[in-house]
């Protein structure tokens, strides 16, 4: 009910600023809103549900479907230069087609391919998300090719006015164009030497990088269930549960207090971790039993005897123990509650509690620690590895589609290049400030440069087409890089603006999302 409105308010309100054409903004709107219907359709027509992460598909297709039709009027306003008549907005529909329609296809596959990288995760959340947000950018590639010629055609003006007419008009791109310019043209040495260094230095910032799974860090502190969830741990437990399992060969073994002492020490170095809330096992119930046995001298000590323990057996009942040790004794159960929601830390401290049981088990015992959570948390470790295969993927099928479309491994390497960048210092700031990778944030990396090689496809292609006509590269360097410049950072900008409107999700984790998103936006314009 909020953000989708936002989205729709911050994308027309920027494409009015920056192409000061209200047909520029109308276009977007139409085939979004057809995307969302296509797309809502199709998710209650299989039959997935909506989550956490697919109920902000319509603020991404709002989004990142005003960047193709940004660069389509950009395309039809050069054409309108070159006509001038009657058949004007027919003849620029025909320029249009004609030099932005390779680039176009190109840029939808690529975004598609960012968001299909996630179908094979294991993670059921980013999965739904994963094909809900292909089929949107697939379905929103479709209708604006099919939409708006049509739009521009019956619609359009009949002359250029707008910011693509003259090559100097004060405005924001070409401002930001500027200053980049005089970079290049002064310190393009120092330039790409700064550039090296700051890649060099987020990258060892993106080796801090670390997994978690925390449902509860999606919810702000304030939420009444976060509320619940502390005062559940404070007064009883904490809501989480594992166990630890020893398994002897031998019958009846958790009948020998020797054993029942391993269980014992066990439960005293978790005691000693200063994290859990309780643990409880039959050490336990056979200590306050002799306790109350032998009376108020003796401290809650186990009974020193195999024919004691078995006699404080004869007065709990099987029910009572089933938790705690198998009918025949062989196996026994320590249960564990705690209120630790971050499976990076508790992974940690798992991995060290482990070392401890072995070590107080010996050979004779096999011990496991296991729990539903517990294996939520190691799927979830998955999602770096996943990632990294994701993103992988990703570059060399965009590497293999420029070097397709520039018959040239050289044009593929270079189309890189925009790409690696932002997704570096992307990852890099993550380590730096200390954002984990989950379920959200996992996303960003292949998700953006499908995004963020949109602006790289245009200019490649731009340039690409110019210097065949012309044996002054340089030229067609400068030329390309102002006729792709404007809508480059509009579409990028908007794009900003447009995942930064997420930052006022309930979600944490959406949240999350869009910051980094807009942040990657803005790190591609770079």
């Amino acid at each position: 009910k909020l953000l989708g409105p936002l989205s729709v308010l911050i994308l027309v309100l920027a494409i009015l600023i920056f192409m000061r054409s209200w047909l520029s903004a109308m276009v977007p709107l139409v085939t979004s809103l057809l995307t969302i219907i296509w797309t809502f359709g199709m998710l209650g027509w299989i039959g997935i549900p909506l989550n956490i992460l697919s109920a902000m598909i319509p603020s991404l297709i709002i989004v990142i479907g005003s960047t193709e039709d940004t660069h389509m009027m950009a395309a039809f306003l050069r054409g309108l230069d070159e006509n001038t008549g009657e058949n004007s907005r027919k003849e620029a529909v025909k320029y249009m087609a004609k030099h932005i329609g390779v680039p176009l296809i190109l840029t939808i596959l690529t975004t598609t391919l960012g968001f299909a990288s996630n179908l094979f995760s294991n993670i059921g959340l980013i999965q739904h998300f994963s094909f809900a947000a292909t089929f949107a950018m697939l379905a929103n590639g479709f209708i604006t090719i099919l939409v708006t010629p049509l739009m521009l055609s019956l619609f359009g003006p009949y002359s250029n006015t707008s910011l693509f007419k003259d090559k100097e008009t004060g405005s924001l791109p070409d401002r930001v164009m500027s200053i980049f310019r005089y970079f290049q043209d002064h310190f393009p040495i120092p330039t790409l030497i700064l550039t090296a260094i700051l890649c060099a230095f987020f990258i060892f910032q993106a080796s801090k990088l670390y997994v978690t799974n925390d449902p509860l860090s999606y919810f702000p502190s304030d939420r009444p269930l976060i509320q619940d969830t502390k005062r559940i741990h404070e007064d009883l437990a904490g809501i989480k549960i594992f166990f630890i399992s020893l398994e002897s060969k031998q019958g009846k073994a958790f009948q020998e207090p020797k054993n029942i002492q391993k269980l014992v020490d066990i439960q005293r170095f978790l005691s000693s971790q200063g994290v859990y809330d309780r643990s409880i096992s039959l050490a336990d119930h056979l200590s306050f039993m002799n306790h109350e046995f032998r009376g108020g001298s003796v401290e809650q000590s186990l009974p020193k005897t195999r024919q004691l323990v078995a006699q404080y057996l004869m007065f709990l009942h099987r029910g009572d123990l089933d938790s705690y040790v198998s009918h025949d004794y062989s196996r026994a159960n320590i249960v564990v509650r705690h209120n630790i929601t971050d499976s990076h830390t508790l992974n940690q401290y798992i991995d060290e509690l482990q070392e401890v049981i072995d070590e107080i088990t010996g050979p004779d015992m096999e011990s496991f620690i296991v729990g539903e959570n517990l294996m939520v948390n190691k799927a979830a470790e998955s999602l770096m590895v996943a990632q990294v295969k994701a993103l992988a993927l990703l570059m060399a099928l965009i590497f293999l589609i420029m070097s397709a479309m520039f018959t040239s491994f050289k044009g593929g390497v270079i189309a890189l290049v925009p790409a690696i960048i932002p997704i570096a210092l992307m990852f890099g700031t993550m380590g730096y400030l200390d954002i984990p990778l989950n379920p959200g944030t996992a996303m960003v990396a292949v998700i953006a440069i499908g995004i963020a090689i949109d602006g790289t496809i245009h200019l490649l292609a731009r340039y690409n087409e110019l210097s065949r006509r012309t044996s002054d590269f340089a030229s067609a360097v400068n030329t390309a890089v102002h006729e792709e410049a404007a809508p480059l950072i509009v579409s990028s900008i908007a794009l900003a603006f447009g995942f930064g409107i997420l930052i006022f999700s309930n979600f944490t984790i959406v949240a999350q999302f869009g910051a980094l998103a807009a942040a990657t936006m803005v790190f591609s314009i770079f």
